[in-house]
């Protein structure tokens, strides 16, 4: 990964999460375009440009935030690493994978921040606390803000050092095709 492409899509993702994410609220639920960076990185980096990346939003996040020192930067940094042990079982290039494993994540962090908050300040919530359903909406709308920046993330792909596939949405379309010496090496069959 280009670690000085990732500063400058890492910071403008903070400067749009904490100016125009509040904006774009909806009943008091706002998207957490962050968290959608930390889902890109843990689909099509590295696994140890996945965790640092997640770490370092992560750190950006928490500075941007009310709560303890680390906390996101934690969290994010675990998401990221499950979201880059899944990689290999989905179809990467395909919106639907981008919103599911976004939601499927963001459901995941919810509960547990929600689960933080609870054993920190045990008195002030419930299961049937409405943090819960917030939390719920949060990572919904979050996923479906996932489809049009994971779609923008991929055309950026190369300037960031990303290794993409080059398959596309209608199947292996992209993919090149066996030349005349490959084909002689393997007996004249397409690989």
């Amino acid at each position: 990964m280009r670690w000085s492409t990732f500063a400058a899509v890492a910071i403008l993702g903070l400067i749009l999460q904490t100016t125009l994410a509040p904006r774009l609220a909806v009943g008091g639920v706002r998207p957490d375009w962050v968290f959608v960076l930390v889902v890109f990185f843990g689909l099509y980096g590295a696994r140890r440009d996945a965790w640092l990346a997640g770490w370092v939003l992560g750190l950006g996040a928490d500075l941007a935030s009310i709560e303890r020192m680390g906390l996101f930067a934690i969290a994010y940094c675990l998401v990221a690493v499950v979201v880059n042990a899944v990689r290999d079982m989905v179809f990467l290039k395909n919106p639907a994978t981008h919103f599911s494993v976004t939601l499927a994540a963001g459901l995941l962090l919810q509960a547990g921040l929600l689960g933080y908050r609870a054993v920190v300040y045990p008195n002030s919530m419930t299961l049937r606390h409405p943090a819960v359903l917030q939390a719920g909406c949060v990572a919904l709308y979050t996923a479906l803000w996932a489809i049009l920046i994971h779609h923008l993330m991929l055309k950026a792909s190369q300037p960031l050092g990303l290794r993409t596939s080059r398959y596309t949405h209608r199947g292996l379309a992209g993919a090149r095709r066996p030349d005349h010496a490959t084909r002689a090496r393997t007996g004249g069959a397409h690989v």
